[in-house]
């Protein structure tokens, strides 16, 4: 294994940010967002826009101080070192709209299908609510995920493994979570878009792993996701 200076996380703060992200957020919120809903009016067909803000700034408080340390040091680094840094992220955002693009094309020819049904969703909610869209899409799951998936899990796998597994496990799971909706449901067609996903998270990786600095990876994240939101608002 490669030596690495990099902060990292305990196993018992990684497990507790995807046990907390597989079943609080994936699985209990919705449920509450229901209730809390229907609470506030029983005819409503979609979340209550309010309650769902203040429960995602929630959500990104908790796992930002789970993951103290991580921000904590990674906000140094970027301190120290942001004339280099942000050169990179417009690099990775560059690199990462091309691996997108690549990866889209050979996914829809396999699929003979336009877009993931994640990607569905998204656009489906642009068009309900378009400010909690861009709040969700540009802020809070860049933020959620990068401190999940790789202020978590890559820094927490890259103290007791290579570079490579560390990076190739945590973008796997980054894909995952983006299709386990249509697996759940039955909609196996979306396999595929395990692809696109995981190369995406490879990136991001590979950016984190470069900077030592969430702050990194988070910014290439939000920029892909920009770029992503003001494709879908033009085609609407």
């Amino acid at each position: 294994m490669e030596k690495t200076n990099m902060k990292h996380l305990s196993s018992a703060r990684c497990i507790l940010l995807l046990l907390f992200y597989f079943v609080g957020y994936t699985y209990l919120l919705p449920r509450i967002l229901t209730v809390l809903t229907l609470m506030v009016d029983p005819q409503a067909t979609t979340f209550n826009i309010p309650i769902s803000v203040v429960s995602y700034v929630m959500i990104m408080v908790f796992v930002i101080w789970v993951a103290k340390p991580i921000w904590l040091d990674s906000i140094l680094q970027f301190k120290a070192n942001w004339k280099k840094y942000l050169p990179m992220i417009f690099a990775l955002v560059f690199l990462t709209v091309m691996a997108n693009y690549i990866l889209n094309i050979l996914v829809s020819i396999i699929t003979q299908t336009g877009d993931s049904e994640n990607q569905k969703v998204i656009a489906e909610n642009a068009i309900v609510a378009p400010a909690f869209t861009i709040f969700s899409s540009v802020i809070f799951a860049p933020i959620v995920e990068e401190t999940i998936f790789r202020g978590g899990v890559f820094t927490c796998l890259r103290s007791r493994v290579s570079f490579s597994w560390a990076m190739l496990i945590s973008s796997f799971l980054f894909g995952f979570i983006h299709i386990m909706d249509s697996l759940i449901e039955g909609n196996f067609t979306d396999v595929t878009y395990l692809f696109l996903y995981t190369g995406i998270g490879l990136v991001l990786a590979y950016g984190y792993e470069k900077s030592n600095s969430i702050i990194v990876s988070t910014g290439v994240h939000m920029c892909n996701n920009i770029l992503a939101i003001l494709s879908l608002f033009l085609t609407l």
